[in-house]
């Protein structure tokens, strides 16, 4: 390949990547990824094409260049493979954090609801204890002979109140 074919190729590869960016620009998702297919098949052709270069050269000059690209390609899969680890564990990290979240507030939550079942209870025990003592003053204002001679029981329903 001559000098003035392998600037064609990069200008075409940068013309690409111009149009890369620009679907990434507009969210056209499926430019994107029929791109990455392209250049993942690219990137597997220039691999074969790089092992048989590297089979077919001796140790000239060339063939250290064949070398090179081969230790740069293997380079960018080791980065690729650190980002995606990387990026595995910082989402893994995000989903701890969301999942602490959720069982803070659960209890948090929980908390809510002890109290307010607390309140509710000593609301209706105030209520309870309310209706027994204005039923005992009731009581102890009437006299008997306005009750007949008759001495009042009170008695409290199986809600609470006074019957």
């Amino acid at each position: 390949m001559t000098l003035l074919d392998q600037l064609s190729k990069l200008a075409s590869h940068a013309h690409q990547l111009e149009i890369s960016a620009e679907a990434l620009k507009s969210a056209d998702w499926a430019s994107i990824e029929e791109r990455k297919a392209a250049l993942e098949t690219a990137i597997a052709s220039a691999r074969v094409e790089l092992g048989s270069e590297m089979l077919a050269a001796g140790r000239d000059f060339e063939s250290d260049w064949v070398w090179d690209k081969v230790d740069i390609s293997e380079r960018f899969d080791s980065l690729k493979q650190t980002r995606a680890a990387r990026h595995s564990a910082r989402l893994a990290k995000v989903e701890d954090r969301a999942a602490e979240a959720a069982a803070e507030l659960a209890a948090d939550e929980i908390d809510f609801a002890i109290y307010t079942i607390e309140e509710a209870e000593y609301a209706i025990l105030d209520a309870i204890n309310a209706s027994v003592g204005a039923a005992m003053k009731a009581a102890s204002t009437r006299t008997p002979s306005s009750s007949g001679g008759r001495t009042n029981v009170i008695a409290l329903d199986s809600k609470g109140g006074c019957s």
